[in-house]
């Protein structure tokens, strides 16, 4: 009965201690991905391998820590929403209304490759503000 009441204290112990001194390692803090890209980007705007633009501007807006607003004047200027996912160190963009479009992020650089419906390819290539 002693051995029993022992064995059962040192489980109760082990037990204590062991789930005590656990985190959560399955509550991941959420990252805010719209924060960490939103912002001016400057840079060129190309027609193929023609500068179109040397000191052209695409804009970033926050939405929300999965969304942000991009403005430019390739897109006539109006803005459309993207959502964002991350791949290592870089940042994609994607919309279902804005499918001919490849924009990626990474060390704040941005690389977009737009076609617009007239089959006219732009590419930008600009750094964060």
């Amino acid at each position: 009965m002693k051995r029993t009441r022992i064995f059962l204290l040192l489980v109760g112990a082990a037990l204590l201690f062991g789930l005590a001194g656990c985190e959560n390692d399955y509550d991941p803090t959420p990252v805010d991905y719209g924060r960490a890209i939103s912002g001016v980007y400057a840079g060129k705007l190309l027609y193929g391998t023609e500068i179109v633009e040397d000191a052209y501007v695409v804009r970033l807006t926050r939405v929300s820590s999965s969304v942000v607003s991009m403005t430019a004047r390739f897109l006539g200027n109006d803005s459309y929403n993207f959502n964002i996912s991350k791949d290592g160190n870089v940042y994609s963009l994607y919309s279902a209304t804005v499918y001919n479009m490849t924009t990626t992020i990474s060390a704040n650089q941005m690389n977009v490759t737009y076609l617009t419906e007239g089959g006219l390819l732009f590419t930008f290539t600009g750094s964060k503000d």
